[in-house]
């Protein structure tokens, strides 16, 4: 029964959809004849013989009685294959063992009938066969199944005999089902409640071959044809070599297909250019390098190699190697073969070369097998040499470089017996150079500096040959250089390093590891011209009698000092100069190590450990970086949770007329006050300096405490031993709602539902312009509640004061500090934020905003350490020279002085953190201000003064400010100026700093607005802006409940300008 029942759905409004498959054609191409019709309704009426079949006589029917089963639990109606039907139908509703009402569907008969139907339902045939989304169609006079619908729901395939058909299992093989051909129609066979393969008759008489060869490759675990067709003839069984493919052995047993033999023949040199990388090895090189590059003549077999240190040098060698084979071999190179490494990806420059390049497939190294096994054959010989002398380990890159030399000079028979050499240059190679690799040598001396009695020779070792010179590579066991000479006298049978001890730590020290390397040259190896004898020699530029020094730790050749006396500059005479401290010896291959200048033997054990820990740890830069790390993915899941409890925000599509900003991640450790981990903390930023004015914000100012008002509380702590504890709020910016609409780009790590999708913000996030004022303004409203009121010199002080009791709350962001000699007050605080916001207790104030505070019976100090040696590592001076000031005096700095600075960006960064620093650095102030006067527009003149600076500062990189326990609660203060300084404008410099009995508490060093005419004008200006630094600080210590009751002193060095203060008729 082919195409002759069609399934049509209704529309939402019931209209018919029209298919022209069903005209009535009766010799439509799609359509059954007039006598396959006749026979269709002949075997629907078979059992009313008085009925006349026609194509439009449909009557209800029974089936014939031979037809159905007498077995119990058997569904007893005939069921006919239909591959041209959509749909399972039936006409019995009993039939049915679960129904369902649907959506009228259209059927259309063969005769062009078109009739509805509305109930769909399930149909259990037997224990293997269930018919899912059967239709009802009561005016059927037979049952039909859908072989489209019945090879999809089963998983199963049908494989139709003349008289017959069976239904097999994809993946078992097994039969779950029979049909017999009935008047040219397949009928299900529905007796039979469970098929067996071997017993059933049915299944024995269609496929008997077939099916039972499938059975025997079943039970022998599915074995491979072959051995199965062995099996057959063994045992008697039968065998079809038509079988069909077997997923399973495919899926369990699939192995690699075999490697023939290459098919390429090349016909002349640099056709075919073979390339690999070979690396890195463990012990890096005498120079450093822990790769090579092996290049292969496919003609010739001539093998190049090329000593590397990281595989970005691999691009510009084989530029350079491409350029010498035009210019040494007038050729072209027409093919280059690699593997899959993006190293070795250069589309752009082959493609302007016209070279091929052919890579191999994926994990498929045996397509690049040449340079392959070349690798195998320079190690084998490597290995020898290598064993053989006894070399050190830092000196394998001379054994690899040996080798290609000989084996370029080795006839091959690939090669008909010839050598690579010979099949290069049409002539047989040169070999009465050659000597034994590591054997012992003496080398002439150098005759200019050498005197009578000075010795003639030196003890070396020969360890290879340099292209371009007729000279030999050698190694001086006296001074562990390396030298070039071609006066040379070799005792071949004698090898130095077999007779030093054996002990591999003791040779492998005898070879330095040098900071710098040494100089190279291109071609590094066996690039030769024909009349050279050599053709393979080491990467580094060594001329005729031409040593390179390495010094090495356990020899270091001292360096030559002046004997003249040192004795102090004449214009120092009229000043006390500090000596420079001592510092522990240096170590010999770092001229000014770290360790001279920061020690921690003088702090705590629990101070030390806290430093120690903070020190060590790095945080990633990058989601890339991140990710890659559990700890750090953990905290980024995390916060993303956060982030959907909180419904910060929900997946939408971007609306046409909104703007989109991205995101980042920010990384973060956080610790205890003993210094051990508190937790990794992943922080998503919202970037937004993409925002827009009026669109994604209005108001942004938010308070954050004060530097001063952090020192001014220090100092205070320290002098009334209060305590200080800091609080960190979990996802602060998160309480604050957004009123405005902003959508952000997905953050990376979040899985999407669809692609398209974006975030829009119901929350405030981290970097929104507005977020930390909509966070200040909660946070704000909650600590109001509990009593704590804004102070009037810095709005993000909260203070709380009763008779016998004194708290108050620094905010910065979402970080807090807590004062006060209340601990009642300090834990209920901390409750009701953290039933509030979720906070994370941190313990004793020890690590706020990069501050370092330790606290000890003499007082608190505050550092930067951290944050000073994070500053000189990332400017790359660790290793620098010291200096005793941060600033040359004779130098004046002005605005177009020398060459321009050719990255501003980083002349504004290291300005940047440097002003941060001068938290607890007030001797570097008056230095930084100056830099910072030439952000627009630094000059290389500029940038070495600030480079100075990190000279100064990696001296005394934990350098802070003393809070000392016993100081006064008394203010003194100093102004002074510098008048037209600054010679391109004649501005004049304000100065200041305030006391709190011993403790410094505030300075600072600013240009002037406008131009003083007299010093004396500069100086009251000074004095002017201290006065109001001292009112503001008036007002500070009014809110901690500590009035002022003297007045401040201040100092000035200036007659006429204290006279001016005094007496106000002199204006």
């Amino acid at each position: 029964m082919a195409n002759n029942t069609m399934v049509f759905p209704l529309d939402g409004d019931g209209s018919t959809l029209i298919s022209d498959m069903n005209k009535e054609t009766p010799t439509s191409s799609r359509g059954f004849t007039e006598k396959e019709v006749q026979e269709i309704l002949a075997l629907l009426n078979q059992n009313k013989g008085n009925l006349v079949h026609t194509r439009n006589s449909v009557v209800n029917t029974t089936m014939p009685t031979d037809m159905h089963s007498s077995s119990p639990g058997i569904i007893n109606h005939q069921w006919l294959l239909d591959t041209g039907a959509t749909y399972h139908i039936t006409y019995d509703l009993s039939l049915f063992s679960t129904r369902k009402n649907i959506p009228p569907i259209l059927i259309t008969l063969p005769n062009g009938q078109k009739i509805n139907t509305s109930i769909s339902g399930t149909v259990r045939l037997t224990n293997n066969i269930e018919l899912k989304d059967v239709l009802f169609v009561p005016h059927f006079q037979v049952n039909l199944v859908s072989v489209h619908k019945l090879v999809k729901t089963l998983q199963c395939h049908l494989i139709f005999s003349q008289n017959q058909c069976v239904i097999l299992q994809n993946i078992s093989k097994k039969m779950i089902g029979s049909a017999n051909l009935q008047q040219r129609l397949y009928a299900l066979n529905l007796g039979v409640e469970k098929h067996s393969l071997f017993s059933s008759s049915v299944f024995q008489s269609l496929t008997n071959k077939h099916v039972e060869t499938s059975l025997w490759h079943m039970r022998f675990g599915h074995v491979s044809k072959p051995i199965l067709q062995l099996l057959s003839k063994q045992f008697s069984f039968s065998w079809n070599k038509n079988i069909l493919p077997c997923d399973v052995r495919h899926i369990s047993k699939q192995k690699k297909l075999p490697f023939s033999l290459s098919a390429t023949h090349t016909t002349k040199s640099f056709d075919l250019l073979h390339v690999d990388i070979w690396g890195p090895y463990a012990v890096p090189s005498i120079f450093g390098q822990k790769y090579f590059l092996t290049l292969v003549d496919d003609y010739s077999r001539f093998t190049w190699i090329i000593l590397m240190k990281s595989k970005a040098e691999t691009r510009v060698n084989l530029i350079k190697f491409i350029s010498y084979i035009e210019t040494q071999f007038s050729t072209k190179l027409k093919c280059l073969k690699s593997d899959n490494g993006v190293e070795i990806l250069m589309n752009d420059f082959l493609a302007s070369k016209g070279i091929i390049h052919q890579r191999t497939c994926i994990e498929t190294p045996q397509q690049n097998g040449i340079v392959e096994r070349k690798h195998q054959h320079i190690l084998n010989v490597a290995r020898s040499l290598f064993f053989h002398s006894c070399i050190p380990s830092k000196l394998w890159n001379f054994s690899i470089q040996h080798p290609v030399h000989l084996i370029n000079r080795v006839p091959s028979p690939l090669l008909q017996n010839k050598s690579p050499y010979q099949c290069l240059y049409n002539e047989l190679p040169i070999i009465s150079h050659l000597k034994v690799f590591g054997c012992l040598a003496f080398a002439n001396t150098i005759i200019s500096n050498r005197t009578k009695f000075d010795q003639r020779a030196r003890k070396t070792v020969f360890i290879g040959y340099k292209e371009g010179s007729k000279g030999y590579i050698l190694y001086d066991l006296k001074s562990h250089t390396i030298l070039l000479s071609r006066n040379v006298l070799f005792y071949e049978n004698d090898f130095p390093f077999q007779t030093i001890p054996s002990d591999p730590i003791a040779v492998q020290n005898e070879i330095p590891n040098p900071n710098t390397t040494p100089s190279l040259t291109y071609p590094s190896h066996s690039y030769t011209e024909p009349p050279s004898p050599i053709s393979a020699m080491p990467q580094t530029r060594l001329d005729e009698n031409t040593q390179l020094s390495l010094l090495n730790n356990d020899h270091p050749i001292p360096t030559r000092q002046s004997l003249r006396p040192k004795r102090p500059s004449s214009h120092l005479q009229d000043y006390y100069c500090n000596t420079f401290s001592n510092f522990v010896k240096n170590k010999p291959n770092v001229a000014h190590p770290l360790s001279s200048v920061l020690c921690y033997t003088n702090c705590s054990p629990n101070y030390r450990s806290f430093c120690l820990s903070i020190s060590s740890s790095q945080e990633p830069s990058s989601y890339a970086q991140a990710s890659k790390i559990p700890c750090w993915e953990e905290a980024m899941k995390n916060e993303l949770q956060a982030l959907a409890i909180n419904d910060t925000w929900s997946l939408v599509e971007l609306p046409e007329d909104k703007h989109l900003i991205g995101c980042k991640w920010v990384y973060k450790t956080k610790y205890h006050a003993d210094g051990s981990l508190e937790r990794h903390k992943a922080r998503l930023v919202a970037k937004g300096y993409t925002q827009m004015e009026g669109v994604d914000y209005s108001n942004t100012f938010s308070h954050v405490v004060k530097i001063t008002t952090i020192r001014v509380v220090l100092a205070l702590a320290a002098a009334k031993t209060w305590h200080l504890e800091q609080l960190d709020i979990n996802n602060a910016f998160l309480h604050g709602d957004l009123h405005e609409e902003v959508y952000m780009v997905p953050p990376p790590g979040l899985s999407l539902p669809q692609p398209n999708l974006v975030c829009k913000l119901h929350k405030s996030l981290y970097g929104l312009k507005q977020a930390s004022r909509e966070w200040h303004t909660t946070l704000s409203a909650k600590l109001i509640s509990l009593g704590y009121s804004h102070s009037q010199a810095d709005q993000a002080l909260f203070t709380k004061g009763t008779p016998t009791s004194f708290t108050a709350i620094l905010v910065y962001v979402d970080d807090l500090v807590l004062i006060g000699n209340n601990l009642v007050e300090l834990k209920h605080v901390k409750h009701v934020l953290h039933q509030c916001f979720r906070i994370k207790d941190l313990g004793p104030l020890r690590y706020f905003l990069g501050l370092e505070i330790s606290k000890s019976k003499h007082g608190i100090h505050l550092n930067q350490r951290k944050y000073t040696l994070s500053l000189i590592e990332e400017s790359g001076c660790l290793a620098s020279r010291l200096v005793k000031t941060p600033f040359d005096p004779s130098i004046k700095l002005q605005l177009n002085q020398g060459e321009p600075f050719k990255d501003p960006s980083c002349y504004s960064r290291l300005v940047g953190r440097l002003l941060y620093l001068t938290i607890s650095r007030p001797d570097i102030s008056y230095f930084v201000q100056q830099l910072s006067l030439f952000m627009a527009k630094p000059m290389e003149t500029h940038y070495k003064v600030a480079l100075r600076v990190l000279h100064y500062l990696k001296a005394s990189p934990a350098q802070g400010l003393l809070f000392s326990s016993r100081s006064t609660l008394k203010l003194s203060a100093f102004a002074d100026s510098d008048w037209a300084c600054y010679l391109d404008t004649r501005k004049s410099l304000t100065g200041f700093c305030i006391f709190l009995g011993d403790s410094l508490v505030s300075w600072k060093t600013k240009k002037q607005n406008i131009v003083s005419r007299s010093s004396s004008e500069a100086e009251y200006r000074a004095l002017g802006s201290l006065a109001c630094e001292i009112q503001w600080l008036n007002y500070l210590f009014a809110d901690f409940q500590i009035p002022i009751q003297n007045p401040t002193s201040v100092y000035c060095d200036n007659k006429s300008t204290i006279y001016l203060a005094h007496n106000p008729v002199f204006h």
